[in-house]
């Protein structure tokens, strides 16, 4: 299904004439089935997820092959408390399904952050705001654009 995210991406991608592949799968959910269908190692591909902190919404991307440290999250935002945002969230306000959030491209007043470990790959595997669907860049594109976006660094 294509999202207004999705497109917001590859018109980003475009207008900043950052070289990118687009590969075309059936839909799946989590980093590690994505990376089996696109054969490429599971460190090489991002793993979104939404966080809720109050009213604010974190999306925090890492490595296909990390964990979410939420302590740092917490210490990075200064925050108590966060939990996972829920599929009506995913839908209704970031404009996406499970297994379709993207690391950037949101309208909305979204913290992004980002995993350092991503940057020393020299291709990412990104979702471009569809489960069905998987955008690959270079490294240091995939970090030109995160910092573009004003995304924190863990």
């Amino acid at each position: 299904m294509i999202t207004l995210l999705y497109q917001r991406i590859i018109a980003y991608l475009e207008k900043n004439k950052i070289q990118f592949q687009l590969f075309e799968h059936e839909p799946v959910y989590t980093s590690e089935t994505a990376s089996k269908v696109l054969n490429h190692a599971e460190e090489e591909g991002t793993k979104s997820l939404a966080l809720q902190a109050g009213n604010n919404l974190i999306v925090v991307t890492i490595s296909g092959n990390e964990h979410i440290d939420f302590k740092k999250i917490k210490k990075l935002f200064c925050i108590k408390k966060t939990k996972m945002c829920d599929p009506e969230t995913l839908f209704q306000i970031l404009g996406t399904e499970v297994g379709g959030l993207a690391p950037f491209g949101y309208e909305l007043n979204v913290q992004l952050v980002v995993s350092s470990t991503l940057f020393k790959q020299k291709y990412i595997y990104l979702n471009p705001g569809r489960n069905d669907a998987t955008i690959c860049i270079s490294g240091e594109d995939f970090k030109s654009v995160m910092l573009g976006n004003k995304a924190r660094i863990l």
